[in-house]
């Protein structure tokens, strides 16, 4: 995702006055084109808001080591900086503080976002908390992460002849996942809900990817329809054979509440078509039977990149 940020960037022409003094300030201006965004839909989707990190490489003219922070608005806007080589770090500021965190953000390198855990679990999370064999392993569950945007300006450079204007376009930090199920026995299903291992509960800033480690898990809750039930999961990334080896793969676990009062449960690999739908929109396909037999089965019928992933059109 290292490709996904600066658009352009051109120097800015100043007056001649201030062009030694290490301690004068110059306009810098950014604007956030998110015409590429897959998750941005038209003006109603961007943020309301982008929070940037301006870190100063050794080359800055005051010396300091120290980022500088500004906000502005969802199209971007300008700031003052000392002369000097600079990494810049975006992201969205309207995600819940009780959700997304921050981490490491003294420097560019290390900047993280995670997710917090479920402290006050939802119904789903609850629910899928009883099921067995979600006591162990797989990871604390946590909540899923807002749709959070980043984007970097890796080389802005203020001179002691003006300051600089860029474009940055922001990506998503985050995979949105859409699971269609197919319940041959979908009339005795009174509700449903599903857990989904495997996930990383971080994202690293400057890169756009998953902080290997971060094992968790995160539940939701599944809509019913006339074939099965449907559910969409918003992540920051989950294990996958490539990223992981076959260690803590992303695995969907599945709990059927039926019309008799029985729970009826069943577990499928979905890390295989995770890894091979590139892109933040995916839709999983996959099919159950035997809600009422000793074995439930389940496997993975298909899958594709992008996609509708509103359920109320259904």
């Amino acid at each position: 995702m290292a490709g996904m940020f600066l658009l352009t960037a051109a120097a800015v022409s100043c007056g001649k006055g201030d062009l030694y003094d290490p301690t004068t300030r110059h306009e810098v201006s950014i604007a956030f084109d998110w015409s590429e965004n897959p998750l941005i839909d038209g003006e109603s989707d961007r943020p309301t808001g982008m929070k940037m990190h301006f870190y100063p490489q050794p080359t800055t003219g005051t010396g300091s080591t120290e980022a500088e922070i500004y906000e502005v608005g969802p199209t971007g806007g300008s700031v003052n900086l000392t002369m000097g080589d600079y990494k810049m770090l975006a992201y969205n500021n309207d995600t819940r503080e009780e959700v997304v965190h921050f981490r490491n953000m003294e420097r560019f390198e290390t900047a993280e976002a995670y997710v917090a855990e479920a402290t006050e679990p939802t119904e789903a999370m609850q629910d899928a908390e009883r099921l067995p064999g979600t006591k162990s392993g797989g990871g604390v569950v946590v909540y899923q992460p807002d749709r959070l945007h980043g984007g970097v300006w890796e080389g802005l450079r203020v001179t002691p002849e003006g300051g600089a204007s860029g474009v940055v376009k922001p990506i998503p930090m985050v995979r949105v996942i859409r699971f269609d199920v197919d319940v041959a026995e979908i009339a005795d299903v009174a509700s449903s809900e599903g857990l989904l291992s495997g996930v990383a509960s971080a994202v690293n800033l400057s890169t756009g990817e998953s902080v290997p480690g971060s094992n968790a898990r995160t539940a939701f809750s599944m809509t019913k329809t006339a074939k099965g039930v449907v559910g969409v999961v918003t992540v920051f990334g989950v294990n996958t054979p490539d990223t992981t080896g076959t260690k803590d793969l992303s695995q969907l676990k599945l709990s059927f509440h039926l019309n008799d009062g029985s729970v009826s449960t069943v577990t499928v690999d979905v890390s295989k078509a995770v890894e091979q739908a590139s892109g933040n929109k995916i839709v999983v396909n996959v099919e159950v039977k035997g809600l009422h037999e000793m074995y439930v089965t389940a496997q993975v019928t298909g899958w594709q990149s992008g996609g509708d992933l509103n359920i109320d059109l259904i």
